[in-house]
C-alpha cells in the first residue's frame, strides 16, 4: 500500500521497533497522506542502530540508506502527512545512532506534540549543517505544554537540531520551557545548557527556524538571546517540578545557607542537579515567632558552557550543581529556624509546576565554643596572661550569654586547663547558669591547681560548653568538638599554641584583617620566682686596734679590751640559676646576739642596717641582747646591708679570738607540703641561712697556755673551742691525726678536704661532743722541713679538759 495510511497507537498501548543492522530507516512511511498517531498513553519506541556494530559511519539521510529514525518519503506534492502525539502520559522516543531522527523528501508534514506528553528524537548526522529533523517541503511543528520534549543531535562538537528546505515553515511553542546547547568544540550535550527559558509561547519562522515571529516575553526571547535553530544541537524542554532534596542544618558559625535542587529529565526516574539559574528556591528565617528574612535566590549551575564553578560545600570532596545558597550579612544565631516555603522553575511567574520540597525545618545549630572568657591578675605576677611558679589558683569569669546565641544562657560550661597540651587532672571546673539573667550573664569560677606549675611549662586555659551535635553533617571537620576531658560532648576552645595554624569553620574563618575565628585559649607564660635560698655573703669584723703578723709582717686587726669591733655584711636571694625572676623572699628577718664581752649601751653601740642603700629601722632588745631588722621582701636584685660597731669590755679567758653569731630567715611561697586552694602561709617554707663572725684577738696566752698553739717555722696546728665547739686551726700542714685518750679519733688529709700547705690560716670543726670522761685530745700534724722540703716533720699539740674555757666547763656541770 502507498499512501492514505494510518498508524495509531492508543490506551497505554506499547511498540518497541529496534533496527541492529543496515542502512535503511527503522520506519518508513512511504506516500502521501499518511498519519501517524500515539495518544492516550500509548509509547512508542523506534531505534535505529543501522550497521554500528560494524563500525558504519554516521550519514546526512536519503531516500535509501539513510539511517533515519522515521522516514516519510512522500511521492508528489501538494499532501500532507501527519505525526501527532497527544494525551497524558503518551510517550515517543525516536533513536537513529548513525543518522537523522526525522526525515522528510517531499510533500508537507505537520509534526504535533500536545499537553503532558514526551518527545525524544536523537540522531547523529554526518555534517553539521545537516539536521536530526530534516523536510525537504513544508513542515510545521506544535509543541503545546509537553511534559518533556528534547531533540538532539549526538554528532561530535554538536551538528543542527533542524535543517529545513522552505522559508515558509513553522516551529509553534505554547507555554513551554526551552533549553538550547549551541554547536562548538568540546561540547558536551549532557552539561549545563547555554540558555535556558521558563515556560514560554513563541513561533518561529523560516529556514532553520531563525526568525522569531512572535512572543509573550520580548525581554528574555528575543534575536540577541535567541541564535536560531541552525546554531543549536540541542533544544530541549522539561516542565517537571523541582525536587527540594537537601537543606543543610545551619549552624552558628555560618553566613551561609545551603540546599540542593533537582530536577527529574522528564522521563524514566532519571533526575539531574538544577541548572544555573533554573530554579527559584524561597528560604524563611524565623526567630521565635518574628520572620527575619523571606528571600528568593537561584540555583547555581556546575561545569557547562560556561565551565561554571559550581559549589563545593564543606564536607564535600568535589563541587556540584544544583545548590542554592542564602547570603546572609551576619552569623545566623543559635535556635534560627530556616525553612524552604517555595520553589518553582518559572522565574517569579505562575508555575506550570508544584515543586516537591522533601526538606523539613531546620534549626541551627551551636558549635561555637565560649567567646567570653577572661582570666583574673595573677595574685603574685599582677598579670592576666602570667602565672607564676608559687600560684595555687586560676580566678575568672565566664559570659554564659554571648552574639550567636539569642536571647538565651548556656546552661552549663566547664573550665579547664592544660600543661604542655595534656589535660592537667582535677582541674575540671562547672559552671551553671543557676541564679542567672540575660542581664546578669558573667560566672566566676575558680580552678585549684594540683600542684605548681613549672616556669618552663605552658599552661592554657579552656572553656567548653555542653552542646550536643548529633545531627551535623560535618562535625567529623569540627575539631573544636570534643568530649575531652569529661566524656561528655561540647564545643571547646582551640588551642592557643597551634592558634596559627588554625584555619577556622564554615564562616567563622580570618580573612583579611577581619577574623572571626573561635576565639582561642588563654595561654599563660609561667614567671619563675620561687627563691632558691637566703644568702649571707660579704661577711666582715674589723677591729680599731691593730698588730703587725710576725708570720707575714703585715699590719692586722686585733682584738683588746677597749678595741671597737665593727661587724658588717649584706643578705640576699640567691641566683645561683640567674633569670629574669625576682625569686622574692618575704618577712625576711635578720638577728643576732650581741654577746657579754662587747658593751651594748648607747654610748659605744650603734648600728644601722640599709636596703639597695636606703636606711631602714632596726631594733634592739637590751634584755635579750638581740639586734635585728625585718624587712617584707627581698627579690634577687635587692640588698640587705647591716653593719653595728662595739666596744670590747672582756676578752674570754682560755680563748685567743671569739665569735658570734649572725642569722637571716624568710619565707618562701612554695608550702610544704602543697595542699590544693588558698595560699597557706604556716605551710610556706622557711628559708635560714647562719654565720660566724670571728674576732681576731691577742697572741698573748696564759701560763696554761703554752700547748695550745705550737708553730714550728711557718707550720702550725692550735687547738680552740669555739661557741661551745674544738676547732683546729692550721697552717702549711699536709696532714692532721686527731686522738682522745690516745686512740686515733680522726686523720684529715687532702682527700679528706684538709688543705695542704696553706700559707693562710685555715680551720676544722672537729665533732667532739663535750664529755666530762674525755681527758686529753692531741692533734698530730706533718709539715714539710723547712732545711729539706723531701723530709717530712712531725709535731703534737695538746688540748685537756683543765683548759677548757668558763662556757665548757658550764656546759659540763649538770649543777649549773
Amino acid at each position: 500500500m502507498v499512501g492514505g495510511q494510518t498508524f495509531l497507537l492508543t490506551n497505554k498501548g506499547k511498540v518497541s521497533i529496534t533496527k541492529k543492522n543496515g542502512s535503511a530507516s527503522g520506519f518508513r512511511l512511504y506516500g502521501q497522506n499518511n498519519q501517524f498517531f500515539v495518544k492516550s498513553g500509548g509509547y512508542l519506541q523506534i531505534n535505529n542502530q543501522a550497521d554500528k556494530s560494524d563500525n558504519g559511519g554516521p550519514v546526512n539521510g536519503s531516500d535509501t540508506g539513510g539511517k533515519q529514525g522515521i522516514q516519510f518519503p512522500i511521492d508528489g506534492s501538494g499532501k500532507m502527512s501527519i505525526f501527532s502525539l497527544e494525551g497524558k502520559e503518551s510517550e515517543v522516543y525516536i533513536n537513529a545512532s548513525l543518522g537523522p531522527a526525522l526525515w522528510t523528501q517531499s510533500g508537507s508534514l505537520r509534526f504535533l506534540v500536545g499537553k503532558d506528553t514526551v518527545f525524544r528524537a536523537e540522531g547523529h548526522t554526518y555534517s553539521q549543517n545537516s539536521g536530526v529533523i530534516q523536510s525537504a517541503g513544508q513542515a510545521d511543528f506544535e509543541l503545546d505544554q509537553p511534559s518533556f520534549y528534547d531533540i538532539r543531535n549526538n554528532r561530535k562538537n554538536g551538528g543542527q537540531v533542524f535543517s529545513n528546505g522552505s522559508n515558509n515553515d513553522t516551529f509553534k511553542v505554547k507555554k513551554s520551557y526551552l533549553s538550547v546547547w549551541e554547536i562548538k568544540n568540546g561540547l558536551d550535550l549532557d552539561q549545563d545548557p547555554d540558555a535556558y527559558w521558563a515556560p514560554i509561547s513563541y513561533t518561529l519562522k523560516g529556514r532553520n527556524f531563525e526568525t522569531i515571529v512572535s512572543t509573550d516575553y520580548v525581554d528574555e526571547f528575543n534575536q540577541s538571546t535567541y541564535k536560531g535553530a541552525n546554531h543549536y544541537a540541542r533544544m530541549s524542554g522539561n516542565s517537571s517540578a523541582p525536587i527540594v532534596d537537601e537543606l543543610r542544618i545551619p549552624t552558628n558559625a555560618d553566613k551561609k545557607i545551603y540546599g540542593h535542587v533537582s530536577v527529574k529529565v522528564g522521563y524514566g526516574e532519571e533526575i539531574r542537579d538544577a541548572w544555573e539559574k533554573e530554579v527559584i528556591v524561597k528560604v524563611k528565617i524565623t526567630r521565635g515567632n518574628t520572620v527575619l528574612m523571606e528571600k528568593e535566590v537561584l540555583t547555581k549551575g556546575y561545569k557547562g558552557a560556561k565551565n561554571l564553578p559550581g559549589v563545593q560545600q564543606w564536607d564535600e570532596q568535589k563541587p556540584r550543581g544544583g545548590i542554592v545558597v542564602v547570603e546572609l550579612a551576619d552569623f545566623i544565631k543559635t535556635g534560627d529556624k530556616v525553612e524552604i516555603i517555595g520553589a518553582n522553575r518559572g522565574r517569579n511567574r505562575d508555575s506550570l509546576e508544584v515543586p516537591s520540597l522533601l526538606v523539613k525545618p531546620v534549626t541551627t545549630v551551636d558549635v561555637t565554643p565560649p567567646m567570653e572568657l577572661t582570666i583574673e591578675k595573677d595574685s603574685i605576677s599582677g598579670k592576666s596572661d602570667t602565672l607564676t611558679n608559687a600560684s595555687k589558683q586560676i580566678k575568672g569569669t565566664i559570659d554564659l550569654y554571648d552574639k550567636r546565641h539569642d536571647n538565651q544562657l548556656t546552661e552549663k560550661m566547664y573550665i579547664f586547663a592544660k600543661v604542655n597540651n595534656q589535660f592537667l587532672e582535677s582541674t575540671l571546673t562547672e559552671v551553671t547558669s543557676e541564679g542567672k539573667s540575660i542581664t546578669d550573664s558573667k560566672v566566676n569560677w575558680t580552678i585549684n591547681l594540683p600542684r605548681y606549675i613549672a616556669s618552663n611549662e605552658t599552661i592554657e586555659i579552656f572553656a567548653k560548653d555542653s552542646n550536643v551535635l548529633d545531627d551535623l553533617k560535618d562535625k567529623e571537620q569540627l575539631n573544636t568538638y570534643s568530649k575531652d576531658p569529661n566524656g561528655i560532648g561540647g564545643n571547646s576552645m582551640p588551642s592557643s599554641s597551634s592558634y596559627g595554624h588554625y584555619k577556622g569553620y564554615h564562616d567563622a574563618v580570618k580573612s583579611g584583617k577581619q577574623d572571626d575565628r573561635f576565639k582561642p585559649a588563654k595561654l599563660m607564660s609561667v614567671e619563675d620566682i620561687m627563691p632558691e635560698e637566703l644568702s649571707l655573703e660579704n661577711l666582715k669584723v674589723e677591729a680599731s686596734t691593730k698588730e703587725k703578723d710576725p708570720v707575714t709582717n703585715k699590719e692586722v686587726d686585733i682584738t683588746r679590751i677597749g678595741s671597737l669591733l665593727t661587724y658588717s655584711g649584706e643578705i640576699r636571694s640567691a641566683n645561683n640559676h640567674p633569670s629574669e625572676s625576682k625569686k622574692v623572699i618575704r618577712n625576711v628577718l635578720f638577728t643576732t646576739e650581741i654577746p657579754a664581752d662587747l658593751d651594748d649601751s648607747s654610748s659605744s653601740f650603734t648600728f644601722f642596717f640599709e636596703k639597695n642603700g636606703k636606711p631602714i629601722i632596726g631594733q634592739y632588745d637590751q634584755a635579750s641582747r638581740i639586734l635585728s631588722v625585718n624587712v617584707d621582701t627581698l627579690t634577687k636584685d635587692d640588698v640587705l646591708t647591716f653593719n653595728f660597731s662595739t666596744k670590747v669590755t672582756d676578752v674570754p679567758e682560755g680563748s685567743p679570738e671569739f665569735s658570734l653569731t649572725v642569722k637571716a630567715q624568710g619565707k618562701s611561697p612554695n608550702e610544704e607540703p602543697f595542699i590544693p586552694g588558698d595560699f597557706i602561709l604556716e605551710n610556706q617554707k622557711t628559708l635560714t641561712d647562719e654565720a660566724t663572725m670571728t674576732s681576731p684577738m691577742p697572741k698573748k696566752g696564759s701560763e696554761n697556755e703554752t700547748e695550745s698553739i705550737i708553730e714550728d717555722g711557718k707550720a702550725y696546728v692550735r687547738l680552740s673551742v669555739i661557741n661551745k665547739r674544738l676547732t683546729a686551726y692550721y697552717r702549711n700542714v699536709t696532714k692532721i691525726v686527731v686522738k682522745i685518750d690516745g686512740d686515733t679519733y680522726r686523720s684529715f688529709d687532702k682527700t679528706s678536704g684538709l688543705q695542704e700547705l696553706s700559707t693562710a690560716e685555715k680551720s676544722i670543726v672537729l665533732d667532739i661532743p663535750i664529755d666530762q670522761h674525755r681527758r686529753n685530745i692531741t692533734a698530730e700534724y706533718y709539715y714539710p722541713d723547712p732545711q729539706n722540703t723531701s723530709n717530712s716533720l712531725k709535731a703534737v699539740t695538746t688540748w685537756n679538759k683543765k683548759k677548757w674555757n668558763k662556757d665548757v666547763n658550764d656546759a659540763l656541770d649538770p649543777e649549773k
